[in-house]
Order: structure tokens, then C-alpha cells, then sequence
């Protein structure tokens, strides 16, 4: 220290020593860091305040009645002896802390000059080496970060010196009027405050800087500043409402904050939803300022306007209360609304109509608004007086919560530091980063799921993108000839049904003015089935023209599986290429045995352009595209136009979408609290202005960006692609020049009959344009789901998980509510304004590639072998009605199998969601926490006086004195330790807090005249009844009141309190119903002053003749498991003498919405209300179309009842939830009353009880839905046969059991306990039948054996005879019930559809018939390829196998007996057949199934066709 003090006044300087004192002054200042940081507390205190423990109590009083959450909750539930012992440990604490404090105070003192001295002379040093000009020298430690710094005096004139928590503004003005040259600026920030010995340190609430300026002569100079200190402590925004005004003739809204001394206030007031249109710079608000007491418009220390400029973005509005103003002490500001009126109006209108000037948007008076408030002083550290001051800075008003500037003109220092102040535990609101919450896992977790869910849709929609390429091809039909040459497009629409598809064999005839084309067969061979909303093209050859087309006869063979026999057929296109005429077949019909007529065949005429262009048909064309075409979301699935807009580049323009409007819904979105005043509700629909505005502004964000990258996307030429396949392709030899060679390539195989006839239509957009459509639908997933993230952090957890949850919502509404409505008014609007059909024009083809097609596909097709094989085995009209029939049958049972499975799992869920309900209404912990309260207070040990044993008002004291109130009161821990005043808010045992007082409760009667006189003086007490209970009020010892009472501990136990004034509910006991009110004394203190009141009650007899019954009524809260118990112990006083207890012990939870259990709670409440409002719609219909024979089946009354029942929970529970609402507020407003829970308990014990009935009813019914299987219902169908036998018996039982019943009754009712009445008879002889013997007291009653001879009697004929009886009659209708099962035939039940659905799911994962549809068509094809001996000419080998086809297909019996009709038919021609599924070994296949084959077609009649071609097949060989 030395040396650098030496080197600092040497001259000339010893530059080679630069490095030594750079190394020395770093040093130096590390040590003052270290000293520092050991040295000061890290907490101060006012040394010259005097602790005294009113001032704690105060201190007490004002946390309880101004903080939020639980220190006002356990401050409010403390005795005033609790507050004592807390505030004479805070004391005690304070004293210590003070303590420590002078201590280290006299070692600061010591040393600050030092330290000071010690930072002066390193600057110093330093100042020897910095020049003018050349940056900024500095040492940065921990605690302390110095700084040195010259520059021409004119670079510092406007400019900001910033360092680590400071900056530095030097006045402009007075370096414009110096006369240096340059000026040297030191600089020492100070995390703590080595000169905290001083007066008012304990206010410094920021950094400590000094600030020194030389001048060039290194001379002191004054020049005016402004010092920049940052605040580091954090402030958060509490919400206001517009009902929080005060009331008067002068409403504010009032704020209160501590003020450390003469400083500034600065106060945000932001309004939730605030709009500036039309308010101009009107006064929106006054502000007024007063100590120690609320201010008023006429009484007020400081006021100030804000006004509509005050506005700072995003803060709100500021208002700046200036320093000096105020002293220290509580500063109350009131803050009064003003009137505003809307000064957008012109100015000729407002001087017309100035009285009835509109109001703006944004209202004052009716504004809710968010306030942060914090107070900030500057202060200098002046030595002469050892304290910091005020004077010489003060705050300037472009303070802010990040900032507070002082200006200091003539301080009495050099060292600076601010008193700023905010309340703790604060957030910062500012920080977008800093908020980032991992609890807040909704929004993140949702941005997450959707990326993955997005790339495995890609992976697969890619697929299937490659798959429509194949898909959409247009080939000729299989059975096309080389001689053809006239050619019609055919377009065939399978219509948008559930299992509207079928795999059938189609066959059809075309007819027209000019001829017929004969039997065809609706195939290319290659594609199999019609899928539901699938488009399927065909290109059919004819010798000649047809003319103007006239019907079209369309049918099929019923041989599909399933529900992929049945075909909704929605229309037929067919193109004349030469003529470019289209004729229209629409049909919209099923052709299915189960659906419509039941007929599988349809002969349509064509559709008139009158027809086409009618209103209901251009409406469901516009319908039908709209959704398949159009709706982004449908399109990805349902596909069937050909388009370049691809399914991939839906997806994403659909996520796009989904992106765009999360984010606009973040930007726009308002809680119902900031959107309710401007709010219109009409059920659960809620608008407003406001979000009709936000609506139209968010369609205007989302959808416009996706129409331009949809049009993009449809309007761009594909990519070039070579002709290297197509080269490929014409390159390849004719398959029957291919004898002994390779087989074909795959992709060869499936291009040999694919024909590109349509003539190119140029797109208007460079293909090039789609990477500008994809560049824009990146950019705007990832910037929204960027900006979807940081929104969530501004909102927290609770707004996002609101704002998440809206829109969810609004997405669901949107996707399937306003999304179908869209599509339909869309549809209607184009039908109205263009009627014109949908379907277009024939499209532009080249005849010459057909022609050219054709002839080569037929040259080269291996299909002529099969498609002549064909049309002999294929039929030529649909399947005989014996036939359809049949098949009808077996179809009718396949869909009553499928929907009684569908039923089961409907109902299987919804059986689990009324388990689920039942479940978490009733906690399995439910039985710990009551068994634990019956061991504390209920039971009698060794230990413990129980509830149980009072026989007496004495005994009830002392179990009062030693047994509840130590529990409900307790003072030490199981070591018998003390306990802190928290645990003392608990029951013993510390896992249950006490909600409220307990309660003690009693029920009298008045004396009255005794119906038996014996002693004329003698006086009665009646048995308890509602309308004589005493209901008077008394003095303590139940005298009669004459003017006033004495005021003792226990005088409200002695006046009556009626049960509307407490929440009552009428109570049963054991032997009366009591009213709710009574005689009341609440336990709310301690256990000190309880002992009190107990004695009390006991010396002044507060139990006597005409106490009737006395309730200990409490409420305790499990945090643990959310659990509540409502503990009601009643001992009545029967008219007859003595004393019966009995207790209520309920244990609910009235709020299930906490933690994952909550919200899978919600979500099954959820389930249940729509299940329950479906099948009530049902029910309604069924009743409407049924009427009264609705009533007459069994199952329908008790779906009825379970509906009434449903209906009956959702009311009981939102009963509860009401009355748990209001017993919570109630408990909220005042926690030292008490609160009755019993309403509470009681709907939740009727909730409980429909649950358990509706669980009952729930699963009875499933056995009826599994009544389709008479297997699964034999338990009935035995019940039901042995019913006659049951009812006998029944009878006989009931005649010899109630004999038992009343002689157990008479003889043994005086003396046993089980038989003191019939009912307690009637169970102990039931008890006996399962095995609970009574044998022992039965012993030595009645006589020396009646009680045995009794009991024998008993087990012989009841339990030995009888119970064989019913035993035998239920085996024999066992035997008949299984005879009858094995007899029954095997139908298409539940566990084939089990099988079925099993199949189909495995099926998903692993393929059992090939990897895909396209290489089972592959298989097929080159099967049928290999097959090199048989030719495609109709050479006799070919000819030989034919014959032997035909001959196996029709029997032995030739072609005579076709005309015969089998008794059964179990197979007819498959579409296997027609994709060339051909074996290997053709021949031992068909041998193999000759037999099938046989009864095949026996019935079908072939035509004078395709007889002759057998006939002319049979003379060539």
C-alpha cells in the first residue's frame, strides 16, 4: 500500500513500474473486496431504533391485515396468546441480530477510513497510467468494481458513462462553461455498504458508488451529475377490480406503501384491457398523496393528474410522486377515476350534441387494472456527520422501476446510493427469459407433441403420396379387346358412407341409341375394390359407337368379406373421347343386401343437365368436393381428385394454420375476467366487440398466408422428370415373345398398363415456386411456435394453462362444429352463384396414344387367356334372389354381431367412467382417517377415555376434559415437547389441520304436564320434538333472564340460536331427528380458555332433566390426501333415563380438481355428461317412435331409470359443489366462526349413493348387451326356467322363516341383544345361514332348553331342508339350459367379431397376405406371367384346361343342370380372380375345389351368349 501511495506523487511517473502497481492496486482491491464481504451483515437494522414488542405486535397486525396467502391465513387463526409468544421470539431475535450488528459497526467505523483511503490512493495510481482518450482502466472484484477514465471534456458532454450496476451523466451545461481541457472520472461501485456504522444505512436498498472528477491539473472539480442506478430488486403487478372502489361520494381506489424516508413513489397502474382511440389527452385519473391516513378530494399533502399521455409501454400509466415531499412513515395514495367522453367525434358534432357525447372504449370507473408501486430516495454519505442524507440529490422523474436517477448538484460526498424499495417475493415481469418456468409444461409439451405427431404424418402421408401416383392411373379394362375402336372414359365415384366400399366383383352394361356393350367386367386387373370416397378411371373399348348413351345397368356378385360385400355407389361418368360428350349416371343408392331394397343390382338412366344443375345436387357436388378437396385437414386422408397439391404439402399448410392461429390467439388473448365487462353471453356462447374484432384480424393472420401457399402449391408445374422409364418401358420385348427369359422388372410389370393419353395443361407457376411455398410454411411454424412459447412464459403457468385449455377447445369447435358448417355454406353459396356442374367438360385426350395403346396392350397382355376364362365362369346378371337372400341373412347377423360389440365397448367405457367416478368419490384413505379419529377419540384404552363409554353428563365432561379438547388443542409433541404456533393449528397427531372452531351443541325440551300423574307437583319433559323445543334464552344456570345477563366465558351457551343463523340442517340420531340450532358455545382459542368454559358449563349444570341430546360438532382438513372430515359425536338423553351415543363421521372431498387425479376427474365428469345427453336424445327418439310399446320392454324402463338417475348425479353433484363453494367463503371471511360442513357431507353421501346404484345398473346391463350370446347369459336363462319352481319355494320360505323370526323375537327379545326387535331377528337368523352362530347367548333362555331346541329346529328345516330344496330345483334347470346350449347352432357371434377386429388391428403391423396392396398385385400379375406354357393364342392345351375349368365349375351334370337351384351356395366368383391370383399348379388347385366349385354357380343361368361361345369352343376341339 505504501508503494502505490509513493508511486502516486512521484514525478516524473516510473513507467517501468506500470505493471507492479497494476498487479498492487488489483491486489489491494481484492483484500477491500474480502474485507468487505466479511465485514458488513448481510441484513441491517436502525441501530438508533429502540426494540419493543409493541412495535413487533404492530408489525404483526399490519402482515396479517395487508399480505396475501398463508401468513395472513395462520396470523388470522392465532389466539392473541400465540401472537404474544411469536412476537417475543421476533424479538428476541431482533435484539440478537442488533447485536451482532453494533459489533461489527465499530469495526466498520475503524476501518472506513481506511478502506476509503486505501481506494483513493489505488485510483490515484491508476491515474498515473490512463491517458486522455484512451478507454477505461478498471479493477472488478466481487464487492467492488473501480474505475478510471479521462477524456476531452467535450466527448463527455450527452454522453452515458455505464458501469456494473451504475452510470454516469455529467451536467452538459456546466462542462460547455468549464474552462478544462479534459476531465478524469473515478468511479467504485460497492455490492454492500462498508459504511453501514452510519445514521440511515439500514434504508440503502442499492449499489454504493463514489464519483469523483478531475481536471487536467488533478484538481477536484464539481460538476453537476446524474447518477443512473440500476434496481436490482424486482417488482410484481397486483390486480384491482372495479368493484374494489370505495364507496362515498369520493370513490378511489387506495394504495398503501412504508416509506424509508423523504423519498419518491413511483406507481403503475396498468388496465387489462386498455384502448386509447378517442380519448385524446384527457385526465383519466387523479392521483393524492397523504401520511398516515386515506385522502381525500378537499384533504391531501400532494396531487397530480394522469393523464391519457401518461401511458408507458408495457408498464401503464405513471404516476411520479416526488421525493421530499413526504416524511418516513405509511403513505396511503388514492387514486380516483375520472369521467371521459370520446373526442374522436367531430367537433361540429360534439358542439350539437356535447350533452350526449359517447363514451370511448376505455372507462375509468369500470376499468380492472393490475398496480406495482416501489419508493426510491438518494442519499450521500456525508463524514462530517456520519450519516447518510438527502440532501444535495434528488430523484428525477424519468425514474422508472429499472432505474432511479438522481441529480446531484452540491452533494456533502462523493459517495452515493438510493433507498430503493419493493416488497419481497416479487416477479420480474420484464424478463422474458428469466421466466421460464419448467413447472409451465402445458404449452411446451403441446408445441412438442405436435412436432413429433407431425413428423411420423409425414412419414406416412409421404407413403401415401407415392401410392395415389399408382392409384390415379386410368387403364383399360381388363376385358378390352385389340379390336376395339371407339373409346369412353368411365369414372366411377364410390360415395362418402360408412363401409360404403366394396372388394365385389362389378360387372356392368352400357347401353345407348345405337346398341350395347354386353356383359363387362369393372376391373383393369390390377387395383381391386371401390374404397369408400374413392375415384376409380377406366378406359373401355367398344367395335363401335353406342350413340347418345341411355341407361347403365350396374350390379355385383355379393363376394366380397364383410363389410366390403355391400357398395354405396354415388354416380358414373362416362366420356365419349371422340365426341368430347359426357354423360352423367348418378345413382346415390346402396347396391347391398342389408342396406335400402336389399338389391345388389341398379339400372340408371342418364341425368339430365336440368338435373344436374338443380339446387340439392349442385350443393352435395359442392359438399362432396368442398370436404375432399378443399378442407386441409379431410384432404390428407380422403383424396381422390388428382392434384399436384400433395398430401404432404396439406399437412403442413394445415400445421401452418394450426401454428398461426395458436399465435394470434396468444397475441388477442383475454381471460374472462379482462373480457367480461364488454361481454355478451347467451348460454355457453360468449361474444363481444372485442372478439368479433380479434376473430376477424386472426382470419385475417392465419388464412391469408395459407390461400397464397395453397394456390402456389395447386398452380405449379410439377417437376421435369426424364424419359428414362418411358424409354424403358417402350423398350421392353412383348410378353409373348418371353417364353423362357427373366420375369419383368416390378415397375415394368405395374406401367404395362398404364396409358397417359391427357394432352398437358400448362400450370401458370414455375415449379420453382413450390420452394417458395414451403420457405413460407417453415417461417411460420417455427416463428409461431417460437413466439407460442415466449407468450407462455409473459402469461405463467395458470393463464397459459387457461389459454391452452380455450383453445383446445376452440380448435375441437372449429375442426368439427364450424368447419362442417363452412363446408356446407360454402357448398350452398357456389350452387347459388355458379349453376354450373361441378364435374366439368370431358377432359382433352389424344386418341392416337389410345388407339396406339390399346393395340399393344393387347398384342402383349397375357389377360386375353384370363378374360375369356372369365366371362364363361362369370355370370351375366346379378345373383339369384334365393341366393341374395341367404347371403342377406348371413349379413344381417354379421352387422347385429358388430353393433352389439360396439354397444359392449360404448357401454364397456362408459362402465369404467362410472367406476372411475365412484372411485374418486370415495378415497380408499377415507377408512385410515376415520379409524384414526375413532382411535383418538372414540375407543376406550388403556390410556384414553373413549366416546363410547359416557353413560353420563359426568362422564361426557370428563371425556370433554381429558380426551377432546387435549386433541383438538394440542400443546406438545408425542416427546412432550412444545409445539410452534403453526402445529398448533392442528389436530393431534399434526396431519389434520382444524377448520374453524368446534362446536358444542344442545337440544332441549320444555317441562310439561305428565300424562300419568302420580305426584300432582311432579312436572314432565316431554320426548324431543321440532315444535316443543325450548327455543328461550337464559342466564347462566338456565335462570330466567330479568333485564341483562352477567357476561361470563359461556354466555352464549345459554341463549338459543336458530339453525338459519348457523347453516343448520336437521340431524338423526339413533332415536330422534334434531333440529340444526340449539344451545351453542364455540371452542376457538386454546386449550386453556376451553378447560375454562367446560368447568364452567359443568358448575353452572349446562346438562340437566331437559337436555334431550348434545352434539361436539368439527371440521378438520387432511392437506395430504385433500381430504375433509365432519366429525359430529351425539350423546341423547332419552325421556326414559340414561344415556345413547352415536356418531356421524363423514370424510369427503368436496373439490376433486387438484393434480392429475383432478383433471382425470374432470375428463371423466366430462364423458359422463355426453354420454348421458346421447343417450337421452336416443331415448327421446325411441320413445317418440315406439310410444307406449317403448314401455313394455324390461331393458328400455331401466335405461329410462338409469337416465333419471344420471340426470339426478349431475344435480346432487353440482349441489355440492355450490354448497362447498359457499361453506369455503363462508370459512374465507371469517375463520374464527364456525362453519357448518354438514350440508357438504350430506349431497355428497346422496352423490355417492346414485353412483353406487347407477354402478349396479351399470353392470347388470352389460349382461343383457352380452345377451346376443345365449352362452353368456345361462345364469338368466336358469333363473327364468326354474322360475315357477322359485316362486313355490319362495313362498313356503318366507311362510317358514318368518315363523323363526317372530318366535326368536318373543321369546328371547327381553334378554339378547340380537333379538331386541324383529329387524335385529331378522339379520342374527340370516347371520346364522352364512355361518355366524348365536348359540351361546341363546343357551339358559327361556327355560333350561328352550334356546337350544329353538336353534336346532332351525337348522334342520331352514338351513338343511330348504337351502337342499333350492339347491336341487336350480340343478335341474341347469341340466335343461345346457342341453339346450348344445343343441344350438354356431352363428356369427361376438367372439367372431372379437377375431375379426383382432385380425384387422395385427393386420396394421404385420401383413398376413403380403407387405401391401401393391405387391399382393405384383405377386398376382407375375404368377400369372410365369405361367410360360400357356400361351396367349387359343391353342388346345389352353383350350383343354378351359373345358376342364368348366366341367369342374358346373358337375358332372354338364350344363343341364344349370338351370337348377342348389340347396346352398357357399362361393361365387372372387376379385381374387380378377387380379390374376393364379397358382402355380392351376390344375391341382381347381381339382382341389372342384368340389366348392361345383355348387357354385349351379344356379345361375348363363345366356344364349355365353352358351354359344362354350358350344363354339367345344367344336374347335
Amino acid at each position: 500500500m505504501d508503494n502505490i501511495r509513493q508511486v502516486s506523487v512521484v514525478k516524473p511517473f516510473p513507467v517501468e513500474d506500470i505493471q507492479n502497481i497494476q498487479d498492487t492496486a488489483s491486489g489491494v482491491v481484492e483484500t477491500l473486496s474480502n474485507l468487505v464481504d466479511f465485514m458488513v451483515p448481510s441484513e441491517l437494522s436502525d441501530m438508533e431504533e429502540e426494540l419493543d414488542i409493541n412495535d413487533v405486535m404492530a408489525d404483526m397486525n399490519d402482515a396479517e391485515y395487508y399480505s396475501d396467502g398463508s401468513t395472513a391465513s395462520i396470523l388470522a387463526n392465532m389466539t392473541s396468546e400465540d401472537k404474544t409468544q411469536l412476537a417475543e421470539a421476533v424479538l428476541k431475535l431482533k435484539k440478537t441480530h442488533k447485536e451482532i450488528q453494533e459489533k461489527k459497526s465499530k469495526t466498520a467505523k475503524n476501518a472506513g477510513s481506511n478502506i476509503k483511503t486505501a481506494i483513493t490512493d489505488s485510483l490515484k495510481a491508476k491515474s498515473k497510467i490512463v491517458q486522455v482518450g484512451a478507454g477505461t482502466d478498471t479493477v472488478a472484484t466481487d464487492q467492488i468494481y473501480m474505475s478510471v477514465q479521462k477524456e476531452k471534456r467535450e466527448h463527455l458532454m450527452n454522453k452515458k458513462i455505464q458501469r456494473r450496476d451504475t452510470g454516469l451523466m455529467l451536467d452538459d451545461g456546466a462542462l460547455n462553461n468549464s474552462r478544462t481541457r479534459s476531465v478524469e472520472v473515478w468511479m467504485t461501485e460497492f455490492k454492500k455498504n462498508p459504511f453501514f456504522h452510519a445514521s440511515g444505512s439500514e434504508t440503502i436498498g442499492s449499489s454504493l458508488v463514489s464519483v469523483q472528477t478531475r481536471d487536467e491539473r488533478e484538481q477536484d472539480v464539481n460538476i453537476p451529475k446524474n447518477i443512473i442506478f440500476n434496481n436490482n430488486k424486482t417488482t410484481q403487478y397486483k390486480s384491482f377490480f372495479f368493484s374494489n372502489i370505495s364507496g362515498g361520494e369520493d370513490p378511489m381506489f387506495y394504495f398503501i406503501t412504508n416509506l424509508n424516508g423523504p423519498d419518491a413513489t413511483i406507481v403503475y397502474v396498468k388496465p387489462d384491457v386498455y384502448d386509447s382511440s378517442g380519448l385524446g389527452d384527457q385526465d383519466l385519473y387523479t392521483a393524492y398523496g397523504r401520511m398516515n391516513t386515506y385522502p381525500e378530494s378537499a384533504n391531501y399533502e400532494y396531487k397530480t393528474d394522469v393523464k391519457a399521455s401518461n401511458w408507458v409501454e408495457p408498464y401503464g400509466f405513471k404516476i411520479f410522486l416526488p421525493d421530499k415531499i413526504f416524511r418516513k412513515g405509511k403513505l396511503y395514495i388514492g387514486l380516483k377515476p375520472l369521467k371521459v367522453v370520446d373526442e374522436s367525434q367531430n367537433n361540429r358534432r360534439r358542439k350539437r350534441a356535447a350533452v350526449n357525447a359517447t363514451s370511448p372504449s376505455f372507462d375509468p370507473h369500470e376499468a380492472n387494472f393490475s398496480m406495482a408501486i416501489v419508493t426510491s430516495g438518494c442519499r450521500t454519505y456525508d463524514e462530517t456527520t456520519n450519516q447518510w442524507t438527502d440532501n444535495g440529490c434528488q430523484v428525477l422523474d424519468i425514474s422508472t422501476f429499472n432505474e432511479t436517477v438522481c441529480r446531484c448538484s452540491d452533494p456533502p460526498g462523493t459517495m452515493f446510493a438510493t433507498t430503493f424499495y419493493v416488497p419481497p417475493n416479487k416477479i420480474d415481469f420484464h424478463a422474458v427469459w428469466g421466466k421460464f418456468d419448467p413447472e409451465n409444461a402445458a404449452v411446451y409439451g403441446t408445441i412438442a407433441a405436435l412436432l413429433v405427431i407431425y413428423f411420423l404424418a409425414l412419414l406416412y402421408l409421404r407413403r401415401k403420396d407415392k401410392q395415389d401416383v399408382t392409384k390415379w392411373g386410368t387403364r383399360f379394362l381388363c376385358d378390352s379387346e385389340n379390336t376395339d375402336a371407339y373409346f369412353y372414359l368411365l369414372t366411377v365415384y364410390t360415395g362418402l358412407r360408412r363401409d360404403g366400399g366394396t372388394k365385389s366383383n362389378v360387372n356392368f352394361i352400357v347401353g345407348g341409341e345405337d346398341g350395347d356393350t354386353g356383359v363387362r367386367v369393372l376391373s383393369d386387373g390390377f387395383m381391386t375394390g371401390f374404397p369408400a370416397g374413392s375415384l376409380r378411371k377406366f378406359l373401355m373399348g367398344t367395335k363401335h359407337p353406342l350413340g347418345d348413351l341411355n341407361y347403365f345397368r350396374m350390379w355385383h356378385d355379393n363376394s366380397g368379406t364383410g363389410s366390403e360385400r355391400s357398395w354405396f355407389l354415388h354416380k358414373v361418368l362416362l366420356d365419349d373421347l371422340q365426341t368430347g360428350t359426357r354423360f352423367t349416371f348418378l345413382c346415390d343408392k346402396w347396391l347391398a343386401v342389408e342396406q335400402d331394397d336389399g338389391m345388389v343390382e341398379r339400372i340408371i338412366s342418364v341425368t339430365s343437365h336440368q338435373t344436374l344443375t338443380s339446387y340439392d345436387q349442385l350443393i352435395s357436388d359442392h359438399a362432396r368436393f368442398n370436404a375432399t378437396e378443399n378442407h386441409l385437414w379431410l384432404s390428407m386422408i380422403i383424396r381422390p381428385q388428382q392434384s399436384t397439391f400433395t398430401r404432404v404439402q396439406r399437412l403442413t399448410c394445415a400445421y401452418a394454420l394450426l401454428f398461426l392461429t395458436m399465435i394470434t390467439s396468444c397475441m388477442f388473448f383475454r381471460t374472462d375476467d379482462e373480457v367480461r365487462p364488454n361481454q355478451v353471453s347467451i348460454g355457453i356462447i360468449k361474444f363481444s366487440l372485442t372478439t368479433l374484432y380479434v376473430s376477424f384480424i386472426s382470419i385475417l393472420i392465419a388464412t391469408v398466408p395459407i390461400f397464397i401457399v395453397t394456390f402456389i402449391f395447386k398452380k405449379s408445374r410439377p417437376k421435369e422428370t426424364s424419359n428414362s422409364l418411358d424409354k424403358k418401358k417402350n423398350d421392353r420385348k412383348p410378353f409373348s415373345d418371353v417364353q423362357n427369359e427373366k420375369e419383368a422388372e416390378d415397375e415394368d410389370v405395374f406401367m404395362d398398363d398404364y396409358v397417359n393419353f391427357y394432352k398437358k395443361e400448362r400450370l401458370p407457376l414455375p415449379h420453382g415456386m413450390v420452394y417458395v411455398g414451403w420457405t413460407i410454411l417453415v417461417l411460420a411454424i417455427v416463428s409461431s411456435g417460437f413466439f407460442v412459447i415466449l407468450y407462455s412464459m409473459e402469461f405463467g403457468k395458470t393463464k397459459s394453462e387457461e389459454w391452452l385449455s380455450t383453445f383446445v377447445f376452440s380448435f375441437v369447435e372449429s375442426l368439427f362444429v364450424l368447419d362442417p358448417i363452412n363446408v356446407i355454406v360454402m357448398a350452398i353459396l357456389m350452387a347459388i352463384l355458379f349453376r354450373k356442374p361441378l364435374d366439368g367438360e370431358c377432359p382433352n385426350v389424344d386418341l392416337d396414344v389410345i388407339k396406339t395403346a390399346a393395340e399393344k396392350r393387347q398384342q402383349n397382355s397375357s389377360r386375353m387367356y384370363l378374360t375369356f376364362r372369365m366371362e364363361i365362369l362369370s355370370s351375366s346378371g346379378p345373383p339369384d334372389q334365393t341366393i341374395l337372400e341367404s347371403q342377406r341373412k348371413l349379413r344381417q347377423n354379421e352387422i347385429a354381431a358388430q353393433a352389439v360389440f360396439r354397444r359392449l365397448v360404448v357401454y364397456a367405457i362408459f362402465v369404467f367412467v362410472v367406476f372411475s367416478i365412484g372411485y374418486i368419490n370415495r378415497d380408499a384413505r377415507s377408512y385410515n382417517i376415520r379409524l384414526d379419529m375413532d382411535n383418538q377419540i372414540y375407543f376406550t384404552t388403556k390410556g384414553t377415555f373413549g366416546f363410547e363409554s359416557i353413560n353420563s353428563a359426568d362422564k361426557f365432561f370428563h371425556w370433554m376434559r381429558h380426551t377432546f379438547l387435549p386433541r383438538l388443542f394440542p400443546v406438545s409433541d408425542i416427546r412432550g415437547q412444545a409445539i410452534s404456533v403453526l402445529d398448533k393449528q392442528y389436530f393431534a397427531g399434526f396431519s389434520h389441520a382444524r377448520v374453524g372452531p368446534a362446536l358444542l351443541r344442545q337440544s332441549r325440551m320444555g317441562i310439561s304436564k305428565c300424562s300419568f300423574i302420580i305426584d300432582s307437583a311432579h312436572r314432565c319433559i316431554d320426548e324431543y320434538d321440532f315444535h316443543g323445543e325450548d327455543t328461550d334464552d337464559y342466564c347462566t344456570g338456565w335462570t330466567q333472564v330479568n333485564g341483562t345477563c352477567s357476561p361470563t366465558l359461556t354466555s352464549n351457551a345459554w341463549r338459543h340460536t336458530s339453525a338459519s343463523e348457523v347453516w343448520g340442517m336437521p340431524m338423526e340420531g339413533q332415536r330422534n331427528t334434531y333440529a340444526g340450532g340449539g344451545y351453542m358455545i364455540k371452542f376457538e382459542k386454546d386449550l386453556v380458555l376451553s378447560h375454562q368454559m367446560i368447568d364452567e358449563l359443568e358448575r353452572t349444570l349446562w346438562i340437566d332433566r331437559r337436555t334431550r341430546a348434545v352434539f361436539v360438532e368439527f371440521t378438520l382438513y387432511n392437506p395430504n390426501v385433500n381430504l375433509f372430515f365432519n366429525g359430529i359425536y351425539l350423546l341423547e338423553f332419552p325421556d326414559s333415563a340414561g344415556v345413547v351415543t352415536w356418531v356421524n363421521l363423514q370424510v369427503f372431498r368436496p373439490f376433486q380438481a387438484l393434480g392429475a387425479i383432478g383433471t382425470y376427474a374432470l375428463l371423466c365428469y366430462f364423458i359422463y355428461i355426453i354420454f348421458f345427453l346421447i343417450s337421452s336424445g336416443r331415448m327421446i327418439y325411441q320413445i317418440y317412435k315406439q310410444k307406449c310399446l317403448f314401455f313394455k320392454s324390461t331393458w328400455n324402463v331401466v335405461d329410462l331409470f338409469c337416465t333419471i338417475l344420471g340426470f339426478i348425479g349431475i344435480v346432487f353433484w353440482a349441489v355440492r359443489y355450490a354448497f362447498a363453494n359457499e361453506a369455503l367463503d363462508k370459512y374465507y371471511n371469517n375463520k374464527l366462526d364456525f362453519i357448518q360442513f354438514q350440508h357438504i357431507a350430506f349431497w355428497d353421501n346422496a352423490f355417492v349413493v346414485v353412483m353406487g346404484i347407477l354402478v349396479f345398473i351399470a353392470t347388470i346391463r352389460i349382461l343383457q348387451i352380452l345377451g346376443y350370446n345365449r352362452r353368456m347369459t345361462q345364469l338368466i336363462a336358469v333363473i327364468t326356467l326354474a322360475s315357477k319352481d322359485l316362486s313355490g319355494f319362495a313362498i313356503v320360505f318366507s311362510i317358514i322363516y318368518s315363523a323363526y323370526v317372530v318366535t326368536g323375537y318373543l321369546l328371547f327379545g327381553k334378554i339378547s341383544t340380537s333379538y331386541r326387535s324383529l329387524f335385529v331377528a331378522f339379520g342374527s337368523l340370516t347371520n346364522s345361514i352364512i355361518g355366524k352362530n348365536h348359540l351361546d347367548i341363546l343357551r339358559g333362555s327361556g327355560g333350561v332348553s328352550l334356546g337350544e331346541l329353538y336353534y336346532l329346529t332351525y337348522i334342520l328345516i331352514v338351513i338343511l331342508i330348504m337351502i337342499s330344496m333350492f339347491a336341487v330345483i336350480l340343478n335341474l334347470s341347469i341340466s335343461v339350459v345346457k342341453q339346450e346350449l348344445q343343441a344350438e347352432e354356431s352363428v356369427y357371434g361376438l367372439t367372431n367379431v372379437v377375431a375379426d377386429s383382432v385380425k384387422n388391428v395385427v393386420g396394421m403391423f404385420v401383413s398376413t397376405h403380403g407387405k401391401d396392396q401393391y405387391t399382393e398385385n405384383l405377386k398376382s400379375v407375375k404368377k400369372y406371367e410365369h405361367l410360360q406354357s400357356r400361351k396367349p393364342d387359343f391353342d388346345p392345351p389352353n383350350i383343354v384346361n378351359l373345358l376342364q375349368d368348366i366341367f369342374m365349375h358346373y358337375g358332372k351334370d354338364g350344363f343341364d343342370g344349370m338351370d337348377k337351384v342348389p340347396e346352398t351356395i357357399e362361393r361365387s366368383v372372387t376379385q381374387t380372380d380378377l387380379t390374376l391370383q393364379v397358382d402355380d399348379d392351376d390344375d391341382r388347385d381347381d381339382v382341389s375345389n372342384s368340389e366348392d366349385i361345383n355348387n357354385e354357380l349351379k344356379n345361375l343361368t348363363i345366356e344364349d351368349r355365353k352358351t354359344k361361345k362354350v358350344h363354339d369352343v367345344s367344336g374347335y376341339l
